[in-house]
């Protein structure tokens, strides 16, 4: 609310957001959910009437008003992925046949070029466990670099992009795909994927 206080955001987008993520900060607490950039946030943003696009709107100026400090800063990876094995499981199962999971998310880990002894440079071999990672049909990821609320704010819009442009297709499943991921037809996970990393790097922030 402070960018609201300094006229830099629209007071009204700038209290709805703020609302929803009150709210949701509060239900994934009351559900023992470590965190959510996913279903929980993005139902609550539209029980606020704040659109993917407003929420987008801002993204761009929580981006241009960071502080001039390079200590608020860092580095992460946002990435998707899809699989036909699903990552919530201890035992390797796959889901049934001609499904899959099509995951979005970030991490700390970056890419790891000029590592001596490093062969993949991938951030998600270090993310995920070797097993599963070998297990992942296509991915992408792309470095950003911001606030600690900046890079909440990013993963939360890659997560409502991906649910979007999945439409009836691809659709949140609590049980065998989290809050942040996405349940659909492995015939479509492919374009799909390509769609959403295409869109992603065509965003102006």
């Amino acid at each position: 609310l402070r960018l609201v206080f300094l006229g830099k955001l629209d007071k009204a987008v700038g209290e709805a957001v703020a609302t929803a993520l009150t709210a949701a900060g509060r239900e994934c607490a009351a559900n023992g959910m470590f965190n959510s950039a996913g279903y929980t946030i993005r139902k609550h943003l539209r029980q606020n009437f704040v659109s993917r696009k407003q929420f987008v709107s801002v993204i761009g100026v929580v981006h241009a008003n960071m502080p001039d400090d390079d200590a608020c800063r860092s580095r992460w990876s946002a990435y998707a992925f899809w699989s036909r094995t699903s990552r919530r499981s201890k035992t390797g199962e796959r889901f049934p046949d001609g499904w899959v999971e099509r995951k979005q998310g970030d991490t700390k880990h970056l890419p790891r070029f000029g590592k001596p002894g490093v062969r993949n440079q991938d951030p998600l071999a270090v993310r995920y466990p070797a097993a599963l990672y070998a297990e992942f049909e296509d991915s992408f990821y792309m470095v950003g670099e911001g606030t600690r609320i900046l890079r909440i704010l990013c993963e939360v819009a890659l997560c409502w992009l991906a649910a979007e442009l999945g439409g009836e297709d691809f659709v949140h499943d609590a049980e065998r795909t989290g809050e942040e991921g996405l349940y659909g037809p492995e015939g479509k996970a492919r374009a799909s994927l390509q769609e959403l990393s295409a869109e992603v790097a065509a965003c102006g922030v």
